[in-house]
């Protein structure tokens, strides 16, 4: 019976690590196809909606991202993307006082999904909506 438990447990171990999300280095041409470009909407956190815009470029050049009104400001240490079998885009900006992380699945043209910031040890959540700026 032990060693029965002990399989489970592997794998049930096992089926969520295949289930996670990767960090794919470098993205593929088609990961970055389906997040690049221009983003436009909002965010609500703490009962407060704030209007932002995303540019995603490049992961070959030095800053993936820029964030117009970011839910939290400081010096930037470094920001990780990933992506899910389900299509869902994680992004996480770290920062010397915390981090946030917009965590999206694709809705439409358009994503949708939870943000989370923490701050000096409090975490709080919210969530967000963007579109896809049309290019002319």
């Amino acid at each position: 019976m032990r060693i029965f438990l002990i399989a489970m447990l592997v794998l049930v171990g096992l089926a969520a690590k295949a289930q996670s999300c990767s960090a794919p280095k470098p993205l593929t041409t088609e990961q970055v196809s389906m997040v690049s470009g221009q983003w436009t909407g909002s965010y609500e956190i703490r009962g407060k909606k704030t209007e932002f815009t995303v540019a995603v470029g490049s992961p070959e050049i030095n800053q993936f991202t820029s964030i117009t009104s970011p839910p939290m400001a400081g010096d930037e240490l470094g920001e990780t993307y990933r992506f899910c079998g389900s299509g869902a885009f994680h992004f996480r900006k770290n920062l010397a006082e915390g981090y946030y992380e917009f965590d999206a699945v694709p809705v439409g043209g358009g994503m949708k999904g939870t943000l989370v910031v923490e701050s000096n040890g409090v975490r709080t959540t919210g969530t967000f909506e963007l579109v896809r700026e049309r290019i002319n």
